[in-house]
């Protein structure tokens, strides 16, 4: 979407499947880190980290590199799990989304603000997202919340297939979406 409104996109992913989908469309993705792969120093106009920040144990030390990659005035954006979302308070150690050794950190409003604002970015917006899940992936979160083997046998049956990739919309609100422009 963004190439085709003019954008020249490029993108650095861990993994090698991901940047090999994202090749097949003729997107330039290097395979890694921002540590690994430094872009030139302020030459975007726009980064997004969308289900990053959760997966990397300094989160801090990415959002340095990403302001130092964006123009002034650029902007960031992504989503991350909510910490404090009323689901995860609800659900507590079996929360969906509290998925180690994947999930590294855990945010939320309040730390994704002030992180942002450690390094020069104001924060435009912050809300609550939906998400599509696979269905594969339903059953394994409801095997481990309900302790249900048969479901999550279910759910290694689906994986790969067709069914198993159909996708489920929940909005469970702890999907945290943020915008934030560099000062």
């Amino acid at each position: 979407m963004a190439r085709s409104r003019g954008f020249r996109v490029s993108g650095i992913d861990i993994s090698a499947a991901a940047a090999g989908e994202a090749a097949k469309k003729g997107i330039d993705v290097a395979i890694g880190t921002l540590e690994s792969n430094p872009p030139r120093s302020a030459s975007y106009d726009v980064v997004t980290m969308f289900d990053v920040l959760e997966h990397v144990a300094r989160p801090d030390g990415l959002i340095r590199n990403v302001s130092n990659m964006i123009k002034p005035g650029g902007i960031v954006m992504g989503c991350t799990p909510d910490s404090m979302s009323v689901n995860a308070r609800l659900m507590g150690r079996c929360w969906h989304l509290l998925f180690p050794p994947e999930h590294l950190v855990l945010l939320n409003e309040k730390s994704i603000r002030l992180l942002l604002g450690m390094y020069d970015f104001e924060v435009l917006w912050t809300g609550r997202v939906s998400k599509r899940f696979s269905l594969s992936y339903v059953l394994q979160t409801a095997a481990r919340w309900l302790g249900l083997p048969f479901l999550s046998r279910a759910s290694r049956a689906l994986q790969g297939t067709w069914l198993g990739r159909v996708p489920i919309p929940l909005d469970v609100r702890d999907n945290l979406f943020f915008i934030a422009r560099r000062t």
